[in-house]
């Protein structure tokens, strides 16, 4: 079949999917239960739903009785040779063992439970991002080929909005509104890689009730990447993060476990120390994990020109922070710009934008 465009909406099986096409999809299913009770006196078919975050639960009625599902701390992954062509609207084998701790939180929220009758365990197959973000637009390796998976088991809550994007992505080229944390391009190629999948899945399913706080890291699939200087900064009490599958220090100091918060974080006079030193002083900063984009040729300042906020008609030897906009006016990225000579550019760009960044250009050069 010749065609301009392909939606690859493939649920379970996106990554192997993308991968016939040359395409990176970083998308692979975990294991997903509920329990299903026989009917229960007093349960109606409009009992309000109960979701208790904090247990990891939520509860509603089904056919006169309570489904009881869970996303668990941790998740169990599923291998994809499990999930081979063979596999077709089935379900997986029951893990009493694994469940045990989400039906013991369940009875401590509803004691009724202790002598209500089990119809089932259910135990299906669930796909899950490095993120917990489903992924949208198309992609950096394939041209034409256009993502809509991934969907962390928010497909239903996420799907009208998701395909009403995806489909004025293909037609226009950009979703109808600021999708960034979305994007199809935004994942290292390193996580493609199905160990650090297996992993990171199983930890993505068990976020999904956690509380949003800003700035909080993951455990799993840690360092991918290392900075040549990790060592000097760990003896400098770095507390590290990971960005694009980097390693990169958060702040300097002594504080083992940060608090999550809304309001002011316990790294606060840490960063602040940082920041006057840097203000009053001098500071050198490690661009290691940033991206670079060499802009070279005849026509390397016309383009920045157009394509950037900022004046970058200045020269050689002259550095400038900028914005990226696209053709309707609106925000893409931004960039510190460094001339190196007259027709030749060298673009940092930001650590989690890369691949995102790359492909803007070159599509807009």
């Amino acid at each position: 079949v010749m065609c301009d465009a392909v939606a690859l909406c493939t649920g379970l099986w996106s990554r192997e999917a993308g991968a016939l096409a040359g395409a990176e999809v970083p998308v692979l299913a975990c294991e997903h239960f509920y329990l299903l009770t026989k009917p229960i006196d007093g349960v109606v078919g409009n009992t309000p739903t109960l979701s208790d975050h904090d247990n990891h639960l939520y509860i509603r009625d089904d056919s006169g009785g309570l489904l009881i599902g869970c996303f668990e701390p941790m998740g169990k992954p599923i291998a994809p040779r499990v999930l081979d062509a063979s596999f077709e609207f089935g379900l997986l084998p029951e893990d009493w063992d694994h469940f045990e701790p989400m039906m013991m939180n369940a009875l401590h929220r509803l004691p009724a439970l202790e002598t209500a009758e089990v119809k089932m365990l259910l135990n299906g197959p669930e796909s899950f991002t490095p993120d917990g973000t489903f992924m949208l637009g198309e992609t950096a390796e394939t041209k034409g080929l256009f993502l809509g998976c991934g969907m962390n088991s928010v497909g239903i809550a996420s799907g009208g909005g998701a395909g009403m994007n995806l489909a004025h992505c293909i037609v226009h080229g950009h979703t109808a509104y600021d999708l960034t944390e979305a994007d199809a391009k935004r994942f290292a190629p390193v996580f493609n890689n199905i160990d650090h999948l297996m992993a990171r899945a199983p930890e993505i399913l068990g976020t999904h009730y956690d509380i949003a706080f800003p700035g909080k890291q993951l455990s799993t699939a840690r360092n991918l990447h290392a900075l040549s200087l990790e060592n000097e900064y760990k003896a400098a009490r770095a507390h590290m993060g990971q960005f694009y599958g980097w390693e990169r220090p958060l702040y300097f100091g002594k504080i083992d476990e940060p608090r999550m918060t809304f309001g002011r974080p316990d790294w606060f006079e840490n960063v602040r120390t940082e920041v006057m030193a840097a203000h009053k002083n001098a500071a050198i900063f490690d661009a290691s994990s940033f991206g670079k984009i060499e802009v070279q040729g005849p026509g390397a300042e016309a383009f920045l020109l157009y394509t950037c906020s900022g004046f970058l008609g200045r020269p050689p030897g002259s550095v400038i922070y900028t914005a990226v906009l696209n053709e309707r006016g609106t925000f893409e990225s931004d960039i510190t710009a460094q001339r190196i000579a007259q027709d030749h550019y060298r673009l940092f760009v930001g650590t989690n934008a890369i691949k995102r960044d790359l492909v803007w250009f070159q599509k807009n050069s």
